[in-house]
């Protein structure tokens, strides 16, 4: 598994996350992570909402590193985040 560090390049305001640092397979993987976990379906109406409070849903916005990589990992998901609180 891939590690990444995913940051937000658009204006980052209190109480939000400006980026993390995750497992995934790929950098699209990657890039569609949110850096919170949540098991709101994105077909939810509430769920752009949700997602725009805390993160941001234009892709174009994100960029991705590659950090490197781990072979005892074979789960996707968040290692650590950072949260620019209010």
């Amino acid at each position: 598994m891939n590690i990444y560090k995913v940051s937000r390049k658009d204006h980052i305001e209190y109480d939000q996350y400006y980026s993390f640092v995750c497992y995934a397979k790929d950098e699209e993987a990657a890039k569609e992570m949110l850096p919170e976990p949540t098991t709101m379906d994105k077909s939810d109406k509430r769920y752009e909402c949700y997602v725009n409070n805390d993160w941001t849903t234009n892709l174009s916005d994100i960029s991705v590193e590659y950090v490197g990589m781990c072979l005892d990992v074979e789960k996707e998901g968040v290692i650590l985040a950072s949260y620019k609180a209010g």
